[in-house]
């Protein structure tokens, strides 16, 4: 389900659908700049290590605010525990970002000395 949301209301964490070219991205939302013209988002993909923008506020479609589920059950996605838990996907990320490339690293590394 997706919802207008005013833009100065959308709070890191949250999924908005944007338009990105001729398609639509369902991503969190992970950083908002004010300037002259308005503000800028970027995103982020929940599996995705890099981010995703600069997105303008004319491209924003909405904010997801629930999923349906089996044709019939619904997930609210506003109230106050999902809150928390987006925050915490978004301050977390970096932390796994940084662990996943380090185990990489170390991976190809034990390959190269033929471990």
């Amino acid at each position: 389900m997706i919802k207008k949301f005013p833009l100065e209301n959308m709070k890191i964490g949250d999924i908005i659908l944007y338009r990105e070219d001729a398609r639509m991205v369902c991503h969190r939302l992970v950083k908002k700049i004010k300037n002259e013209e308005g503000c800028v988002f970027f995103t982020r993909g929940d599996s995705s290590f890099d981010l995703s923008g600069p997105i303008i506020e004319e491209d924003i479609i909405g904010k997801v605010t629930g999923l349906i589920r089996n044709n019939c059950r619904i997930i609210d996605l506003t109230g106050v525990r999902n809150s928390i838990f987006n925050k915490c996907i978004v301050r977390s990320a970096p932390f796994v970002t940084l662990w996943v490339k380090a185990a990489k690293y170390f991976c190809l590394s034990q390959n190269k000395e033929g471990i």
